[in-house]
């Protein structure tokens, strides 16, 4: 028998209607064996012995041994069908789809990596501007400190000014201003 007619055989065992309440409960128990007899003019008496694994009351994707090679079902108990997968035919697709995967997660760790690297520059950035933000803070502090230790230029004492010096004070003057020096 060719494996393109093997092929066919059993996905018409398989997807025919009639034996889907048979397969569905094997596989639902679990580790049991269905025969299923070909047609006399194709094979003879040849036998199709499928056996179940694990019992499952899951739909999707099974795999199931048979005496013509592993093979998976697609089970859909709402729609009450079973559809017959080629294992290498599966194998083939589950590959490329591990493959797309895999080309998506290196595509996203590459997104990933450049999104990093971009808000790294940004925090460079932001502490830069955070360093120089302080330093003119400093300087304007410094600068605030030098005015509040205020020296007279009067008395030379420090915490007032000339126009405020109590020397001045003591004399009833209570501004100082340029007219008095030359009064002598």
């Amino acid at each position: 028998m060719e494996r393109n007619d093997e092929e066919e055989i059993k996905r018409e065992i398989i997807e025919d209607y009639l034996n889907y309440k048979e397969i569905s409960e094997a596989i639902t128990k679990g580790d049991t064996t269905i025969n299923f007899y070909f047609a006399e003019e194709q094979n003879g008496n040849e036998c199709w012995e499928i056996q179940t694994l694990n019992g499952t009351k899951e739909d999707g994707i099974i795999l199931l041994k048979s005496t013509l090679g592993d093979f998976y079902v697609n089970r859909n108990r709402r729609k009450g069908k079973i559809q017959y997968l080629n294992k290498e035919e599966r194998e083939a697709e589950l590959t490329k789809r591990i493959e797309k995967l895999t080309e998506e997660i290196r595509e996203m760790k590459r997104k990933m990596n450049n999104d990093i690297n971009h808000l790294n520059n940004q925090m460079e950035k932001m502490l830069i501007l955070l360093e120089v933000q302080d330093q003119k803070h400093n300087k304007r502090q410094i600068r605030s400190e030098r005015y509040n230790e205020k020296t007279c230029y009067g008395c030379g004492k420090t915490g007032h000014i000339r126009p405020l010096c109590p020397e001045n004070m003591k004399d009833g003057r209570r501004n100082y201003n340029r007219n008095e020096l030359i009064e002598d």
